[in-house]
Formats: structure tokens, sequence, C-alpha cells
């Protein structure tokens, strides 16, 4: 039983923006008192499409090619010593519980990390 699997992109703290297929937002300053990890999204539905972007750096784009999409896409923050901003798919059970796979081989994920070009 798996209760969750992600895969998780840290990026340095110059990113500013993320976006979802559903939301997008600013990352916050470093919080001085935050000890975990933070998500930043307030909408969990399934996506295919992560991005972080930041002035004259390239955007990073994180994809999930498989369908339907099992990935809930979600923009992180780090506490102020680990200083980075996150890109995460999180796959995880609809309802309370956990995936049950049986014994073998299984794909998890598959998908792409993309480096576009910086806007002038």
């Amino acid at each position: 039983d798996v209760e969750e699997y992600n895969l998780t992109l840290a990026l340095r703290a110059t990113y500013t923006q993320w976006a979802t297929d559903h939301e997008q937002g600013s990352f916050p300053p470093f919080d001085p008192d935050q000890t975990t990890w933070r998500h930043l999204n307030r909408d969990y539905h399934p996506g295919a499409r992560i991005q972080a972007e930041g002035a004259s750096l390239p955007c990073i784009v994180l994809e999930a090619d498989t369908e339907p999409c099992p990935m809930r896409m979600s923009p992180v923050l780090t506490p102020p010593d680990q200083q980075s901003r996150v890109l995460q798919a999180i796959a995880s059970p609809d309802q309370r519980g956990a995936f049950r796979f049986a014994a073998g081989r299984h794909l998890l994920y598959s998908g792409r990390i993309r480096a576009e070009k910086a806007e002038a």
C-alpha cells in the first residue's frame, strides 16, 4: 500500500511566480518561523502542468503525460534554511486510504521537465 508518491523539483530562490492548470500565484518571502514545507496552492484537482518563472531565468515546466493524469501539481515554499522554490507532482488517492499495487512493475509517472528561454 502506498499513501502518496511524488516527483519533486527544487529550484533556486530567485524564482518568483508559479502557475498550474488551475491557478497561479507568487512565491512569498521566506518566513523565518516556518519549519516545514508549505503548499501554496488551494486547488488540488489533478492537472498535467506546473511551472515557475523569475526575472531573467528560464521558465521551468514540469508536465505529466499519463492519461488520465493522477497528479496534483503543487508549488511549495521551503523553510528559510533550504532557500528553495519547489514544483511538486503528487499522486494521492481521491479518498483517504492508499494505492494498492499488485506485485510487479508499474509506471507511476511519465512526463518531461522543460526549461524555456526567458523573455527579455
